[in-house]
């Protein structure tokens, strides 16, 4: 597939198929968002700090809507302790057809992913570019080194594990509107969301060769 054809870093969603992608992703929207309220709740509940991440992120900061493609909600947490009261939370609220999934392998590495998941089962499976898919993350963020002067991601994939923010850019939380919440998000996220995607416009699309987005052509 050619990466200047998708408009995620999954390939899920092409020029080809937006429309009707979009279309039926917006049937689970309403699920999405309960299983977000859920989740946000029991996390104030048991003092967890956490914030909007990645393809959610980038919905509150351009128009503080859920992207109309994104497949998933993502959340962050800062160290293994957050971690696994998250997953303590996760398993606590869960519906009945959902399954929670903690430090699982990524396909493109040997290493364990820090991060717990919920997610729906579809058709007796779960496919993460489904446009019926229900799913969150919530992913692990730590010190890059001992003088605390960077902060990486414990996700590997999509070269993410490579990416390195500096502390300013995520403390003191700040907060941004994300459909009919208000939520906690990077203190700058703008230069959180750059180094983690490259271009930020929704006129983007996926190239695969650096891992990042970019601003589509004119003609394309």
């Amino acid at each position: 597939m050619s990466s200047t054809n998708s408009l995620d870093s999954y390939c899920g969603v092409t020029a080809d198929n937006k429309d009707e992608m979009v279309k039926e992703i917006a049937k689970v929207k309403s699920e999405k968002m309960a299983l977000l309220k859920s989740v946000v709740a029991m996390m104030k509940k048991r003092g967890i700090q956490f914030w909007l991440d990645s393809g959610t992120l980038l919905g509150a900061y351009r128009n503080g809507k859920m992207i109309p493609h994104d497949f998933d909600i993502d959340l962050s947490v800062f160290g293994e302790d957050d971690l696994n009261a998250a997953h303590e939370v996760l398993e606590a609220i869960k519906p009945d057809n959902y399954h929670v999934r903690k430090g699982h392998h990524n396909p493109d590495s040997v290493k364990v992913c820090k991060k717990v998941e919920i997610f729906k089962e579809v058709n007796g499976g779960y496919n993460c570019t489904h446009p019926s898919n229900v799913s969150m993350d919530i992913i692990m963020y730590d010190y890059a080194d001992v003088n605390r002067s960077l902060i990486k991601t414990e996700y590997f994939g999509f070269n993410l594990e490579k990416n390195r923010y500096k502390p300013e850019w995520l403390f003191p939380l700040g907060k941004l509107k994300f459909e009919d919440m208000e939520l906690p998000v990077p203190n700058d996220p703008e230069a959180w969301l750059t180094e983690q995607y490259g271009y930020l416009g929704p006129d983007c699309y996926y190239d695969e060769t650096v891992h990042k987005y970019r601003k589509r052509p004119a003609a394309w």
